[in-house]
């Protein structure tokens, strides 16, 4: 899980609380999730100085549609780099999710 989190904000130095500025056609601040293009796919939304990061399924209101968001789904043979982050985050949560379950069931 500190493998996953490290991959998606990156290194201390490089990260900032804000969302990433382009300096010199370069990205500086914000995370690794957010500099490796993220951001364009729409999977990361800005509200109030916060962040809100889809990494997973999406469900829209109101048609109640739920499929992978735009930035997960596949486009040619090689993982980008976010998707690679993107990887790594979802297998960390769904193995969380496994194991609580399975503790839940054993506990029953």
């Amino acid at each position: 899980m500190r493998s996953a989190r490290d991959e998606s904000l990156g290194p201390l130095d490089e990260r900032g609380p804000n969302k990433p500025e382009t300096i010199n056609g370069v990205p500086v601040g914000g995370t690794t999730l957010e500099r490796t293009g993220l951001a364009e796919t729409g999977d990361i939304i800005y509200v109030k100085g916060g962040r809100s990061v889809n990494i997973g399924l999406s469900l829209q209101k109101p048609n109640n549609v739920t499929a992978p968001s735009a930035g997960g789904k596949m486009q040619g043979e090689e993982l980008s780099e976010h998707q690679k982050i993107r990887k790594s985050l979802l297998q960390v949560s769904l193995s969380s999710y496994l194991i609580n379950e399975l503790l839940i069931c054993l506990r029953t």
